[in-house]
């Protein structure tokens, strides 16, 4: 395992220097715009003291911007240097021509780019200032900025004719000094934080920084705003302690404050270096002030900072050296420890080459630690499954989150499916360099697994059909707990089901509840079974009947333990139970009326001879019939008017359909009425087929209806039958179609001899019919 863990630290080591030469920059329009806006409202913030203190500025911090955005962004960017002054200018009317505020404003972007170049033919990486040849680089690269910025701008100014030759060399000072105070405080500020961790911003020792800098402010203020007593000397003491304390972030953010506050008040008359003489002489006293005071704080800082340095890493070096010993006895005891583990263990750098594998890997793969170490999963598994582990992976170190996932592997002996815990695998710095995972077979619980949701699926789907759902009662504690059919079972929210058997009875229907315990009370106290039946309520008010049956298990005492049972919804049962008992007796009652109304038919009927006497009631009767049969396709809720008056009819339009028409809207009939009407109808085609315009040829007969006035009136017209005279005495048809409407339905039959035929009105009170929007579809196909 020697030569496991010599490969391991060999791919370790190469995928944290690959992740060391990563580097993370903004979007260059991004960084253009921002570098231009800053450099833009930090320029205009020096031209404004400048117009204040009539002269040049005594600080200039947009050169500290410009420098050190060059360096972390890129030199590409020194065009928004230019064009931030230029924005600057106009925004606070500055007195140069835009000729000369271009010109001023490229000299600004070539003087820091020319300064950022010189940083990195001196500075091989970034320049963070933790040393005091890093401060050195950056005094060397303030000194070349800002003496070509001001000797390009005071030559520009001086061809404009803005700056007399006589004050070139005073306007030139300032404006070196500003800027090199600009680059030394500002600049020095940009670049420290910058190397800042992110989580080093907000700490305890910020907290004191943040204290000694208000500290400093205040002792700065009473310097330069107390009169003209030379005591700048005060500012040494506490800023050297910030240079200790706090390193270069924090006195280089010490130097920015003293450089304001300084520049305030000498600006406004105010401090040691107000002399009374001209103005600019006291600007370069300042200058100079700032200047040494930021080169020598700054050194301190670099020094203090990179002794700190030599000694962590003379301690770092001994920790190492102790860290590799124990890091050698660790790494042989995990070797022994990861080869006699039965799971998969190994680990694998960002492109997904092993760095690490047990014992167990390798027999998975079949190979040798020297033949996996630097390869990857496609080298051993099928194209499927590697690329599913590539994908595992990186969505681990992308997210930075340990997963637990199933995984598969297909080899010659089958399909094996593991349980994976996979974590990104990570550097001292915490950057995800890897990933580490644990692989456990799990092939054989995961078969048990799905045979039990299989089996569990089959009685679900089983108790479904059955509409049953299982409960157990847990005897000592009285909690019931139910499988989640119950609720669909009893059309009950699951949340209103209380798990105990008062909860339970609060969803029986009250005049159940009495016989449900005493049943429960009893089985418990002397039976091994029990079975009841009851009513459970549902949420809208529906009454569901229920079979309960369970098996009680007792204690070695014999007292009971726990209750299994089965509720089983016996509802399509009683119902149909129900349903039996009143079709028996609607059956019973029909029949009855039915012989009535035959034994009425044979009993009334007159003929001169048998045959025809035989004819009538026959004709009678298949009329009954025909009105059962519409009755008996739509199960007796009625029959519609329309394909009733086709059926009786139809026997009389079956040569010639125009000699019968039938018109009227769709309207349901009662029982009752259908059969009334059915002989109605019979008696009133026979009649007509035997004297009456049906027995002539080119006789006809129409038949329609309405409903107005709370009534059905039916219209019987006969046609091309003219000088038809009313019988001398009522035939049997005749007391038929009175008996039908006027006795049976309430309603009036009138009689018409016109010259063209026999005309009969039928009205029938609305309570025996009523309209359908659409027609009969159960009638409509009988008639059919």
């Amino acid at each position: 395992m020697n030569e496991q863990s010599s490969l391991a630290a060999t791919a370790a080591k190469n995928a944290t220097g690959q992740m060391g030469q990563e580097e993370r920059r903004a979007s260059f329009p991004l960084f253009f715009v921002l570098l231009l806006l800053v450099y833009a409202l930090t320029a205009a913030a020096g031209l404004r003291w400048a117009t204040v203190s009539g002269v040049a500025s005594p600080i200039w911090p947009a050169a500290g911007v410009a420098f050190a955005a060059l360096l972390l962004g890129g030199r590409r960017l020194w065009p928004a240097v230019a064009l931030g002054f230029v924005l600057a200018a106009q925004l606070t009317g500055a007195d140069q021509p835009l000729v000369a505020q271009a010109a001023i404003g490229l000299s600004n972007g070539l003087a820091a780019l020319v300064a950022a170049t010189l940083v990195r033919r001196l500075q091989p990486g970034p320049l963070a200032l933790t040393c005091v040849r890093e401060v050195l680089v950056l005094v060397a690269a303030a000194a070349v900025s800002s003496a070509m910025a001001a000797t390009a701008g005071v030559g520009i100014l001086l061809v404009r004719d803005v700056v007399p030759l006589a004050a070139a060399g005073g306007v030139l000072e300032t404006w070196f000094f500003g800027d090199a105070v600009g680059i030394l405080s500002v600049g020095a500020l940009i670049l420290s934080l910058a190397g800042l961790r992110s989580d080093a911003l907000v700490t305890r020792r910020q907290v004191g920084l943040a204290v000694s800098l208000v500290m400093l402010a205040a002792i700065t203020a009473a310097v330069f705003f107390g009169g003209q007593v030379p005591r700048a000397w005060l500012v040494f003491p506490i800023l050297a302690c910030i240079a200790l304390l706090y390193r270069v972030p924090g006195a280089a953010a010490g130097l920015v404050i003293v450089s304001l506050v300084a520049s305030a008040g000498t600006s406004m008359g105010h401090g040691p270096f107000v002399l009374g003489g001209p103005a600019s002489a006291d600007l370069v006293l300042l200058q100079q002030f700032l200047t040494v005071t930021s080169l020598t704080k700054l050194l301190l800082a670099a020094a203090v900072h990179e002794r700190d340095s030599q000694l962590r890493l003379t301690d770092a070096i001994g920790k190492e050296l102790s860290a590799r010993e124990e890091l050698q006895r660790t790494t042989s005891l995990l070797n022994v420890i990861g080869d006699a583990a039965p799971s998969l263990i190994y680990a694998k750098d960002r492109e997904g080459r092993f760095i690490y594998a047990n014992q167990a890997v390798l027999e998975l793969y079949g190979c040798d630690v020297a033949e996996l170490i630097g390869r990857t999963d496609a080298d051993f598994a099928g194209p499927e499954d590697a690329a599913e582990f590539r994908r595992n992976d990186r969505r681990i170190m992308s997210t930075g989150k340990a997963e637990e996932l199933e995984e598969q592997v297909t080899g010659d002996s089958g399909t094996r499916i593991f349980l994976s815990v996979k974590a990104p695998l990570r550097n001292q710095g915490g950057q995800v360099i890897g990933i580490v995972g644990t692989s456990t077979d799990v092939t054989e619980r995961h078969q048990r697994r799905e045979e039990l949701v299989r089996m569990a699926q089959r009685a679900e789907t089983a108790q479904r059909a059955a509409r049953s759902s299982l409960y157990e009662i847990d005897v000592a504690t009285g909690l019931i707990s139910r499988d989640p059919l119950i609720a669909e079972l009893c059309g009950l929210a699951p949340d209103r089901i209380v798990p105990t058997q008062h909860g339970w009875e609060q969803h029986i229907h009250p005049d159940d509840v009495p016989a449900f315990r005493n049943t429960v009370r009893v089985a418990l106290e002397r039976f091994e079974r029990f079975a009841m039946e009851y009513r459970a309520v549902a949420a809208d008010g529906r009454h569901i009947w229920l079979a309960d049956t369970g098996q009680i298990e007792r204690g070695a005492d014999g007292r009971p333990t726990r209750v299994i049972g089965l509720v089983m919804d016996v509802t399509e049962r009683k119902v149909a139970e129900e349903r039996e008992q009143l079709l028996a007796r609607e059956v019973d009652h029909r029949a009855k009326n039915l012989l009535a109304v035959v034994q009425s038919v044979v009993q009334l009927t007159r003929a001169d001879d048998a045959d025809a006497l035989k004819d009538a009631i026959t004709g009678r009767i298949q009329s009954l019939a025909r009105a059962h049969s519409l009755l008996a396709s739509s199960r007796w809720s009625g029959v519609d008017l329309m394909p009733l008056a086709h059926e009786e009819l139809a026997p009389y339009a079956e040569r010639d359909s125009a000699r019968v028409t039938i018109d009227g809207p769709h309207l349901r009939l009662k029982p009752a009425a259908a059969q009334s009407l059915a002989l109605v109808l019979h008696e009133l085609a026979t009649n007509a087929a035997k004297y009456g315009a049906l027995s002539r040829i080119g006789g006809r007969v129409d038949l329609s209806w309405s409903v107005r006035d709370g009534q059905a009136i039916l219209q019987w017209h006969e046609y091309g039958c003219p000088g038809g005279t009313p019988p001398g005495r009522a035939g049997f048809g005749s007391k038929v179609i009175r008996n039908s409407v006027e006795r049976q339905l309430r309603g009036s039959v009138a009689y018409t001899w016109a010259d063209d035929g026999l005309q009969v009105r039928l009205a029938i009170p609305q309570d025996h019919v009523s309209r359908l929007a659409e027609p009969d579809a159960d009638a409509a196909g009988a008639a059919a």
